[in-house]
């Protein structure tokens, strides 16, 4: 420890002082989530100990501020180490520069509608909170400019060297970062990605498979994109939802109460699934039921083609395409059809009980595909969307 007392003696002036600042910063924050995690863990007491002898250490460690931008004009953030305080200026300026520059940005105002932009504004006294809605708003968007705004994040996320709030991870198909862990200053946002590791909720499993069973053949991949939904739908204040057993040709922001109620409807929709023949017309058609709950899960105007969100939405499709396939290929006579391009060619092959929008696209363009229209035999189930009026 001596060395690295001298090291601090040097001063913020040395390139290789701050370097080693920004290490113990994050050796500590990794030691205390190790801890957390590990309440058991041989190592928990020496790891207290060499913590608090850290921490005593970075108290003494003299910091100097470096610049920030801190307006719209200037809203290119400023990587600096995320130990370092900006005396004269909020620890999360920077990040407030950004967000108004992406407010402007006329691709955050084609795919994003104005309460969500304005709810970047109301996150903008909490860094984490910003951080987060920011991220969770690129998902909307079309690939290349989510990609564009998320290099320009890039420059505030904590590295994996620094030390961070940690991850949450979710179940999906595909490792992917959602959320990156930051920002830099005085809060920390946890990072937030998928993966096949991604643990699903007991309900979600006791729903498709049920008495203690494990869930069947092909249902782990259904399991995973309708526990992700879920965890969305807690995540994500800017969903919205059309789902016609819950709100009958109508659409609500997620509040706590269409939380519940939209979970409880996609849990009996998946013990119904449970219930049905593996490969039968009857589990067919309950997988469209289920494709309808997580399609009707939703923004205001739906998310860009090309979107992180489309891909979930393709997601659900493909696993109902693959059924219908099968079911064709064993001899079954099934059809189902995706609805969209213009509502006036498409609302005779629904029930009359779409869900009007004022955002997004033309009038009279149909926005999403809320339910598949389906023929199995003589059976026609109506398919259900969203238009823009």
């Amino acid at each position: 420890m001596e060395a690295v007392n001298r090291l601090a003696g040097v001063g913020e002036q040395s390139e290789i002082a701050r370097t080693a600042r920004s290490g113990l910063v994050g050796l500590v924050a990794s030691l205390e989530d190790a801890i957390g995690r590990c309440p058991h863990d041989e190592g928990r007491e020496p790891a207290i100990e060499l913590i608090s002898r850290l921490n005593k250490i970075l108290a003494d460690w003299p910091a100097a501020a470096r610049p920030v931008a801190t307006s719209a004009a200037d809203a290119k953030p400023v990587a600096t180490s995320p130990a370092v305080p900006r005396p004269g200026h909020g620890p999360d300026d920077g990040l407030r520069a950004l967000a108004a520059a992406f407010v402007g940005d006329p691709a955050a105002r084609e795919y994003l509608d104005e309460q969500s932009l304005a709810a970047l504004a109301g996150a903008a006294a909490d860094g984490a909170e910003l951080w987060r809605t920011l991220h969770l708003c690129l998902l909307r968007l079309p690939g290349p400019a989510a990609d564009s705004w998320r290099a320009e994040l890039a420059a505030f996320a904590v590295p994996e060297t620094a030390g961070h709030a940690g991850w949450r991870t979710l179940p999906g198909e595909l490792e992917t970062i959602l959320v990156a862990p930051g920002p830099l200053g005085a809060t920390r946002a946890e990072g937030i990605r998928t993966s096949a590791r991604g643990l699903i909720p007991d309900d979600v499993l006791a729903a498709l498979g049920p008495d203690g069973r494990e869930p069947g053949p092909g249902a782990t991949e259904l399991a995973r994109l309708s526990a992700l939904l879920l965890h969305l739908s807690e995540l994500d204040d800017n969903l919205v939802l059309c789902l016609e057993s819950v709100l009958y040709m109508g659409s609500r922001r997620l509040d706590g109460k269409y939380r519940q109620l939209y979970r409880a409807d996609l849990l009996g929709r998946l013990r119904e699934y449970a219930r049905r023949e593996p490969g039968s017309p009857g589990a067919l058609e309950a997988l469209v039921e289920i494709d309808e709950a997580l399609n009707s899960l939703t923004h205001r105007p739906p998310a860009a083609g090309g979107s992180w969100w489309a891909q979930v939405r393709q997601q659900s499709r493909r696993m109902v395409d693959r059924a219908a396939a099968a079911l064709n290929e064993a001899g079954a006579d099934v059809e189902i059809l995706p609805l969209g391009l213009r509502y006036r060619d498409v609302r005779d092959l629904t029930a009359g009980n779409d869900v009007a929008f004022r955002s997004g696209g033309k009038p009279g363009d149909v926005l999403a595909c809320l339910k598949l229209w389906t023929r199995i035999g003589d059976r026609v189930i109506p398919g259900r969307v969203m238009y823009r009026a």
